[in-house]
């Protein structure tokens, strides 16, 4: 069964290093979202089995 991790980070060139890298080393699908709100809704819908979170992005960060 293939592994789903969701990647939240406001910085596109981030987003891509790390799904390059989550598929190449580990074999999982990434699903992404550049904000905290579209995080929240991906996650509810999708379901991941995994989370990777910018803890510090504009409007909505990592920790609140």
């Amino acid at each position: 069964m293939i592994k789903r991790i969701l990647v939240i980070d406001n910085e596109q060139y981030i987003q891509e290093i790390t799904q390059i890298c989550l598929r190449t080393t580990a074999g999982w699908q990434v699903l992404t979202a550049s904000s905290g709100q579209e995080g929240i809704a991906k996650a509810e819908a999708e379901q991941p089995d995994a989370i990777l979170l910018d803890v510090m992005m504009p409007d909505m960060d990592g920790l609140k």
